[in-house]
């Protein structure tokens, strides 16, 4: 009599485990596909902060460097002796379009710190205030510190590039 129920309780049991396994082996399988999909938002998140980091530099460092080629066409004309109506008129649209950057250079400024943080910020308030005093100083204004400013920048933005590939 004891034999008869052997079978039945072998058979539950078999089943039993095997229901077991099937329900352990699909939350395996949907929390590993969770941690992949979890992978791949991050790795889509970094790419696009990079690629926004990327579109912003290039930004940021053409405003730059058409600020100080406006400065220096401006100061040109203000050194000339005579100046006629038209140097006159020519020199206050380089005055507004060397507003209109100043001010792009400005809305930079909260991007950088937002997108890239403080390292990145004080290097950007380096090149800034450096284009600052040589706008202020006119024909007295010196190119170089502008020029190694605006390096420091760029290398900075590069490294920040690069360490964002790596991450």
């Amino acid at each position: 009599m004891a034999w008869e129920w052997l079978s039945p309780v072998t058979t539950g049991a078999v089943g039993l485990a095997g229901i077991f396994g099937s329900v352990w082996t699909a939350a395996s399988a949907r929390r590993s596909q969770e941690r992949v999909l979890g992978h791949q938002l991050d790795s889509e998140a970094r790419r696009q902060l990079r690629m926004d980091k990327q579109a912003l530099y290039i930004k940021t460092l053409d405003v730059f460097t058409s600020a100080v080629e406006l400065s220096i066409r401006r100061t040109s004309l203000e050194g000339e002796a005579e100046q006629s109506s038209e140097k006159r008129t020519e020199i206050l649209e380089l005055q507004d379009k060397q507003l209109s950057h100043f001010m792009a250079i400005g809305r930079f400024r909260s991007e950088i710190a937002l997108l890239a943080g403080s390292a990145m910020s004080a290097e950007y308030s380096k090149a800034v205030d450096a284009i600052g005093e040589f706008t202020r100083q006119g024909q007295k204004g010196d190119v170089k510190q502008v020029t190694l400013a605006l390096a420091g920048l760029t290398i900075a933005m590069h490294k920040d590039l690069r360490h964002g590939l790596a991450s």
